[in-house]
């Protein structure tokens, strides 16, 4: 089953991410409580998305041991391809998201972590950028369904 593993806020823009076990979502605008979420966040940024399958093999082609919140996407997923949802709509537990973008990884990342060769490593693989398009409450283990 496709699902949540994590959910990640970090209230400043240079801020620690937080891991929470739920977070009240509002449409148009992003998490609470995070620092994207906003009336005037681009649609396409509004939730980001990883999986944790692409994280764990950054870890295992690395021998890094980078945490699933050190990557400062919004929701960690597990069990389902992120790349194969471009441009749908799909749902996480109660909550309809549509996937505009592939959430690239840029530089920064990769001097924060000091990790050489992540942006390559995770070209096309670094998760979605989506819109929300309903409010709700995610919980950590909530399903995703496409």
């Amino acid at each position: 089953m496709a699902s949540i593993k994590l959910i990640c806020v970090a209230q400043e823009k240079s801020g620690q991410t937080i891991t929470v076990d739920q977070a009240r979502i509002l449409a148009q605008q992003g998490i609470d409580s995070d620092r994207y979420c906003s009336l005037d966040t681009p649609r396409e940024r509004q939730i980001t998305l990883i999986e944790s399958e692409v994280i764990d093999d950054v870890n295992r082609l690395t021998g890094a041991s980078l945490t699933y919140e050190m990557f400062r996407r919004n929701l960690v997923t597990q069990n389902i391809r992120l790349n194969n949802l471009l441009g749908s709509e799909f749902s996480v537990g109660k909550i309809r998201l549509r996937a505009h973008e592939l959430c690239e990884p840029c530089g920064s990342l990769q001097n924060r972590l000091q990790l050489d060769g992540l942006v390559k490593q995770l070209t096309h693989r670094g998760g979605l950028c989506c819109e929300i398009l309903d409010n709700g409450v995610l919980h950590v283990g909530d399903e995703i369904k496409t």
